[in-house]
Parts: structure tokens; sequence; C-alpha cells
């Protein structure tokens, strides 16, 4: 699942302070749907769930 779907939306994907979980097979990594937030303590997340200390991610 790719997070792009969900970084317009104030979704956890979207957020600056979510890190995003990675299942690692042979020699490549396949992101999951599954991450924790930073912020202001580190919580098991979902992208698709919503949270009221939800930032824009920054753009490179």
């Amino acid at each position: 699942m790719s997070r792009g779907r969900y970084q317009r939306e104030e979704f956890c994907g979207g957020c600056r302070y979510f890190r995003l979980h990675y299942i690692k097979s042979g020699d490549c990594y396949y992101p999951t749907h599954l991450g924790h937030c930073v912020h202001p303590m580190v919580k098991d997340r979902r992208v698709d769930e919503h949270c009221p200390r939800w930032a824009p991610a920054e753009q490179a």
C-alpha cells in the first residue's frame, strides 16, 4: 500500500509525524498499512486513521 494515497488528506499516512513500517522479503522492502506516530510520544497507527495532532508532511 502506498503512502501517496493518504498524503493530501488528513490521515495519519500523510502526517509529518507518521513513520511507515516495511516488511523485508529477499532483497526488497515492501510498505505495510501500519506505522507509528512520534508526536508527542510513540503510538501505533494505521495509514488510514485520523488524529487530532495531524500536521501536513513537509515537501522536499
